[in-house]
């Protein structure tokens, strides 16, 4: 019965499932558009991620609503930020949701 808990385990917290869980994660971002953050004293920033910011781009100006490959080569482009810890923070988190299949047993245990 250990035995079994513990391949459980190993299966939940694999790091091929996690990589491929923070692929899709990335993939999730790309498609996704961001409008500007306004802060009283750095530029406009883009920041995009799935629940957390992972990327943050930083712009001279507000352009409205861009996605992220606009961003990176628009004209008012500054720099760019990157958390990587946030993308693989999201991927275990969605890992975790999804291995849970009986959520009443999580309850009662």
């Amino acid at each position: 019965m250990k035995k079994e808990e513990e391949m459980k385990l190993k299966k939940v917290f694999s790091l091929k499932r996690i990589l491929l869980f923070s692929i899709f994660l990335i993939l999730g971002s790309f498609i996704q558009k961001s409008s500007p953050v306004i802060h009283p004293d750095t530029p406009f920033i883009y920041e995009f991620g799935i629940a957390l910011p992972w990327v943050c781009i930083y712009m001279d100006k507000g352009y409205g609503l861009l996605y992220f490959w606009k961003c990176l080569f628009h004209k008012g482009y500054l720099g760019i930020e990157i958390f990587p810890q946030y993308i693989l923070l999201c991927a275990v988190v969605v890992n975790l949701l999804l291995s849970f299949r009986n959520w009443k047993q999580l309850i009662k245990s």
